[in-house]
Formats: structure tokens, C-alpha cells, sequence
């Protein structure tokens, strides 16, 4: 839905001077930002508009004013309308990842024909009566954007990235990976799922698995998305696969650089894999030797 810079058959007034047709009006939104462990908080959302034409549109019902939401990293978009009272909007955080834009538009809701708005610039000469059709926007403000990103370690990687799921129609000892768009979804007999489960919250067994699930089904899902076609920049890989914005943070975390497209494709799948999660191999065999040893746990640092 974002405008940018496109030009109209009619006056937009627009919160960019540079892009608005109108003299001395003003169209703004407003908001405070906040998030708790749930929810991503815009409170106090509100806005300020300075034009009898427009203005009056909105009292009669004719045009309307709206908060608009758009995560790409995770597909999210949604409109809310704003009356004249200051609003809160709460957003899950498990929907959202990456860039969020916020925009606030007032669009017509109904055909308006002509449409004569007072302070139009001065390019317009003489001429005043324009047309404008439903849905037609009518004021602009697209000023506002921040990055919604998961802070991933050791202990909650796994769940941002992965589910491990029991799936009845496995009858042997197989492992099948599926890449979904927000999460890598790793199937197991109901059999090895219910031993599985019985031990995950374990401190003791915790790389085990790391090393057998975790680095095969990562290594696999980088393969997947390396050989599709229309992957060709990092900003593609975040749109297509939410559980990749997981992977940049924790690439982050790891090696205090941002991960780049270029990079992505020449390391060896298996090679990032690891790295990322810990290289939780070597810790699963040291834990699993010292429980075999001394009948105890290794505190890993």
C-alpha cells in the first residue's frame, strides 16, 4: 500500500512538504511505541490535521482516517481506523519480524465528484474542481519505521526457529524436515517424540538435540533456500522465511557482523549450521561421556 513518491490526478496533501500539494495544511500521525512480553504496544496513536475540506469530509462521513501496519519480514499488514479519540493498538510479537512500517492515511469513502479542497498549491492556477473516487487516498503521513528482531541464544533458539512436532504417519526412525515460511517444522514417529519430550527440558541432555535434530534440519532448510530462484538477496530470504531473521540475529550475536547474502551462499551449509547452534556435536559427546563416567551432569559454560 505505500505511496513513496507517486503523483495524483488530484491534490494529496502529504506529511513529506517536499511531495505535498497543498500551501500551508498539515496531516501528521502520532504514536508512543512500547512492546511487553506479549505484544508490541502503540499507544497515544492519534493525528493532527489542518485542512477545512478534508476535515469536514471525515464529520460527514465521507472520508476516514486510518493507521496502517506492515511487517514484510512476516507478510503482516493491517488497517486500523482511528475516530477522534486517542487510540491503543496491541500487535502479537510473534507475528512480527524485522522492518515495521507505520503509515496513517485518510482515505474517501465515497465517490467525490468535484472535489475542491481550500490551500491547494499554487500549480494548480485557477483550476479547482477535481475528481475523486472511493478509496482514494487523500492525505499521506508515511514518516515512521522500526525493527521488530528476536535476540537469539543457546537456550531459545530451538523455539524461534524450530518446531518438533510428533507426526503419527511415521512408522519407523525417520526424521522429516519440513521449511515453512515462519518456522522449520521437524517430524518425528509419536514413538521418538514422546522419548524426545520426556528429556528436552533436561540441562543434561540439552545438546543432544542439538547435534542430532537441530543442525541436519538447519543445514537442510540453508540447502532448500540457497536452490530456490527467486532467492537472490538477503531482503528476498527475510520476506520468503520469517525463521531467517532468527538466523541473522544469532549470526550477529556470534561473529559481531551482520550476515551478508554473499557469505550465506559460499559457507557450507553444515559449516553455518553448527556454528550457529554452538557446534553442539563436541558438547553433546563431552556431556553425554561425563554422564557415562561419573553418573552426573557437565555445567557447560
Amino acid at each position: 500500500m505505500l505511496y513513496g513518491k507517486r503523483l495524483f490526478p488530484y491534490p494529496v496533501l502529504n506529511s513529506d512538504r517536499s511531495l505535498s500539494q497543498f500551501r500551508h495544511s498539515f496531516f501528521s500521525g502520532y504514536f508512543e511505541k512500547d512492546s511487553d512480553e506479549e505484544c508490541l504496544i502503540l499507544s497515544n496513536v492519534h493525528y493532527d490535521l489542518t485542512n477545512g475540506t478534508i476535515e469536514s469530509l471525515i464529520d460527514e462521513g465521507k472520508a476516514e482516517c486510518v493507521l496502517y501496519i506492515e511487517c514484510s519480514g512476516s507478510r503482516y499488514r493491517r488497517i486500523f481506523k482511528l475516530g477522534k479519540e486517542n487510540e491503543t493498538i496491541r500487535i502479537p510479537l510473534a507475528i512480527l519480524n524485522g522492518q515495521i512500517q507505520v503509515c496513517f492515511y485518510i482515505f474517501a469513502l465515497a465517490d467525490i465528484k468535484p472535489y475542491s479542497p481550500d490551500d491547494i498549491d499554487e500549480i494548480y492556477g485557477e483550476f479547482r474542481d477535481f475528481d475523486v473516487e472511493k478509496y482514494d487516498v487523500l492525505a499521506i503521513d508515511e514518516c515512521y519505521r522500526f525493527r521488530i528482531a528476536f535476540d537469539v541464544d543457546d537456550d531459545n533458539i530451538a523455539s524461534s526457529i524450530f518446531d518438533v512436532v510428533g507426526n503419527p504417519d511415521i512408522l519407523d526412525d525417520s526424521l522429516d524436515i519440513q521449511v515453512g515460511d515462519r518456522k522449520i517444522e521437524i517430524n518425528l514417529s509419536t514413538e521418538t517424540y514422546n522419548k524426545y519430550n520426556g528429556f528436552k527440558g533436561s540441562a543434561d541432555y540439552k545438546w543432544l538435540p542439538f547435534a542430532t535434530m537441530l543442525v541436519p534440519a538447519l543445514s537442510h532448510a540453508f540447502e532448500l533456500v540457497k536452490s530456490e530462484p527467486g532467492n537472490t538477496a538477503i531482503e528476498d530470504l527475510e520476506r520468503n522465511y520469517r525463521w531467517f531473521m532468527s538466523v541473522e540475529a544469532r549470526f550477529e550475536k556470534v561473529f559481531a557482523r551482520k550476515l551478508t547474502y554473499e557469505e550465506f551462499r559460499e559457507k557450507p551449509s553444515y559449516v553455518l549450521a553448527q556454528s550457529l547452534l554452538d557446534y553442539p556435536l563436541s558438547k553433546a559427546i563431552r556431556c553425554s561421556y561425563e554422564l557415562i563416567r561419573n553418573g552426573g551432569s557437565e555445567d557447560d559454560e
